[in-house]
């Protein structure tokens, strides 16, 4: 395997071999009062004596908590050596990590150095590419130096740039390697966001999955949830496995939106991870994402005939979506804002029972088509029900005696009842636990809006239901996330922490 690694990366492949060191100054270069005034904002996080690694993020929004976090950690470990795994944010289609040669951080504080044995070991094995040009603007390391230099004065630090698309047998062996070389006073730490550029409901929505899947250290999970740099969490989930400290607890929640007075589209999230000696946390929840139907007749659906599992879905040899191309227009940026749900729930036939396993949880759906009265009664819903954790159910029929039994699949234990067929303005209640929606519009097929359409995100769990509701608007048949104003934006949100069991 070694002899693998390094045919696929070279030995050292410096930037500029044998130059001098470069100096990566990081934030407020120089400026003593202003760290000064970090470091002394808040207190430090009261951390565990077994602390064994965390999930931080690298957004200077949070500076103030990240000198919290780091002073918390001086005072129950002794650390001689940091590594830090970082997404690679600026080598374009990454598909390797990358170590630092000839590289220190000067800080207010003092210059903290690599560890530049071990940087050149990585190298050697073929696990990491010698690289010195993205570290002089990778904030994912930078943004902890000065934390680092005035907390853990002379210590080393191993920054690991990790490319998305980084091969997995390169992750594995990153580990290996790590638990090999590395001994002593260490500390692991990933430094990663979670929910970038969206409207700060997305961001909410998304930030429940990405929650679940590191309590649970459900490590393939990582690569479908909103955050930068899925590869980094894995090295580091890895590590911490080997090590027995699989318990993990999240100790903060930051938004950047709540540093704004008014709605902004461009919100990150930020969630924090302890890792503790011990086993995975259970967490028993889905999070669905509810689409608009197609409108009748015309050339064929315009949203899928599926329950879908993962985003983005498939896509055809030309590169297009192979469901609908028109998806990847409400992708927002960076193909964000429909990352991160457990299922979606696109057009369904009618008469059918789809059945999906999620965190432990299986999740029904059952479409009831207008006119049948078998299917239709509520003694079948309390059968599907018993045989499932959530079940949800999809009504074709449009008609006033069809929508009056929703009260009656309610009490036989259905958790969502969504209402198809008459292509009715969105508009949705909660009502003892179990979501009615009484619309969702339709996605237009060439025109502009012609009823108001939304998406709904929906979190199910042994809390209850939480609904996050994605307005849409149709421009020539594209659609786009319509933004609301504040006040309306923000009463559709329940703001109550995250649940778990």
């Amino acid at each position: 395997m070694a002899a693998a690694f390094a045919a696929a990366f070279p030995a050292r492949a410096a930037d500029t071999p044998g130059s001098a060191r470069v100096d990566v100054p990081g934030f407020y270069p120089g400026s003593s009062a202003t760290w000064a005034r970090i470091m002394s904002a808040s207190k430090p996080v009261a951390f565990q004596p077994d602390l064994g690694g965390l999930i931080v993020s690298h957004h200077m929004a949070d500076q103030e908590y990240l000198a919290a976090i780091w002073h918390g950690v001086s005072l129950v470990r002794s650390v001689k050596l940091v590594v830090i795994f970082s997404p690679d944010h600026f080598t374009e289609k990454s598909t390797w990590a990358s170590v630092p040669e000839n590289v220190a951080y000067p800080t207010p504080f003092g210059t903290v150095e690599v560890a530049q044995d071990l940087c050149d070991a990585l190298a050697a094995r073929g696990l990491a590419r010698i690289s010195g040009s993205p570290f002089l603007l990778e904030h994912g390391i930078f943004a902890h130096t000065t934390f680092i230099a005035r907390y853990f004065p002379g210590a080393l630090i191993l920054p690991i740039l990790i490319g998305w698309d980084t091969e997995r047998r390169v992750l594995d062996g990153l580990v290996s390697a790590l638990e090999e070389l590395s001994h002593g006073e260490v500390f692991f730490a990933a430094s990663v966001d979670f929910s970038h550029y969206n409207p700060v409901e997305a961001s909410e929505f998304h930030d429940l999955s990405s929650e679940k899947a590191v309590l649970t250290m459900d490590k393939e999970r990582f690569y479908s949830i909103e955050i930068d740099s899925p590869p980094s969490l894995y090295v580091l989930a890895s590590i911490m496995e080997d090590r027995g400290a699989s318990r993990v607890e999240r100790f903060l929640w930051t938004q950047l939106q709540k540093l704004y007075r008014y709605p902004i589209a461009d919100n990150t999230s930020h969630l924090y991870f302890a890792y503790y000696p011990g086993n995975p946390m259970m967490v028993r929840a889905a999070s669905i994402m509810i689409f608009p139907e197609s409108p009748p007749g015309g050339e064929g659906a315009l949203v899928p005939d599926a329950l879908l599992d993962r985003w983005p879905p498939p896509r055809t040899d030309a590169g297009r979506s192979a469901v609908y191309p028109y998806l990847a227009e409400l992708r927002g940026r960076e193909n964000r804002f429909l990352k991160g749900s457990d299922l979606y729930l696109f057009d369904l036939s009618p008469g059918h029972v789809f059945s999906r396993v999620v965190s432990d949880m299986r999740v029904t759906v059952v479409t009831l088509a207008a006119g049948d009265g078998i299917q239709r009664s509520a003694a079948r819903i309390a059968r599907l029900a018993r045989q499932c954790d959530a079940l949800v159910v999809v009504d074709y029929d449009p008609s006033g005696p069809a929508r009056a039994q929703w009260g009656e699949y309610a009490a036989a234990g259905a958790r969502v009842i969504v209402g198809r067929g008459g292509g009715a303005p969105a508009a949705w209640r909660v009502e003892g636990g179990v979501l009615f929606i009484d619309g969702l519009g339709f996605w237009q097929k060439r025109g502009n809006s012609i009823v108001p359409s939304s998406m709904l995100g929906v979190h199910l769990d042994s809390a209850g239901c939480r609904v996050w509701e994605f307005p849409l608007s149709f421009t020539r048949g594209i659609p786009a996330y319509r933004d609301m104003p504040e006040a309306a934006s923000y009463s559709v949100i329940n703001r109550a922490p995250m649940a778990r069991e």
